[in-house]
């Protein structure tokens, strides 16, 4: 089980409704929670948390996403769309990856829309 600590994201029910936020505070047994939409803090019981583990990605998903050779919404598909994404590695996009971006986003007929938002 994840040690829960200051800058971990967590989901939380409120007021009958499933909330994200990002733990800025904790103790032994409260945390204060910027929370998402709401856009303000609340103070939680550590009980009632539950932690987002972060989406790591690999330089080789990285680059492939860099070349769009695979889409944003398929790194990510099994994941909550709030969790954190992290990388593995440093990764460097090249001159080459952007060619290569080219190349491919106008061989895959997608709309500047798609293009955008996947």
């Amino acid at each position: 089980m994840h040690k829960l600590k200051e800058g971990d994201t967590v989901t939380f029910l409120f007021k009958r409704k499933n909330h994200q936020g990002i733990i800025k505070q904790i103790n032994n047994k409260k945390a204060r929670v910027w929370v998402e939409g709401i856009y303000d803090e609340k103070t939680l019981p550590l009980t009632r948390l539950n932690y987002v583990p972060p989406i790591v990605l690999t330089n080789e998903q990285m680059r492939k996403f860099c070349r769009y050779e695979i889409k944003w919404s398929e790194i990510i598909k099994d994941n909550p769309e709030y969790a954190p994404v992290v990388l593995e590695n440093p990764y460097t996009i090249t001159f080459n990856d952007f060619l290569i971006a080219i190349k491919n986003i106008r061989a895959s007929g997608d709309s500047n829309e798609t293009v955008r938002t996947q």
